[in-house]
């Protein structure tokens, strides 16, 4: 996973894949105050349903991120990527005021 300091103020997406989506999303919300989304997939390696998680946060949470998501599920599979992007409440407004 890249380091904070190469994220640091970057808009940063995540995708979670788990079997614990439930706690992980309320620890998600509850520590960092950020909305979670869950979306059903299916794991190929093993065939299972899984639970994938995907939330929008800025670099400077990444590490508050990984520390929330490892209380509730320390074996979970955790994507970091940097975001173009990302509008709506808690980041830039969709459109510009008139």
């Amino acid at each position: 996973m890249p380091s904070n300091s190469r994220l640091a103020g970057k808009k940063i997406t995540c995708s979670k894949f788990l079997p614990t989506a439930d706690a992980v999303s309320k620890r998600i919300m509850t520590d960092l105050r950020r909305g979670v989304t869950a979306l059903t997939g299916k794991g190929m390696y093993r065939g299972q349903d899984r639970s994938v998680l995907v939330c929008a946060i800025t670099g400077t949470e990444v590490h508050n991120l990984k520390n929330a998501v490892a209380k509730e599920d320390p074996s979970a599979f955790v994507v970091v990527s940097a975001a173009q992007e990302i509008l709506g409440r808690g980041f830039n407004p969709l459109s510009e005021a008139g």
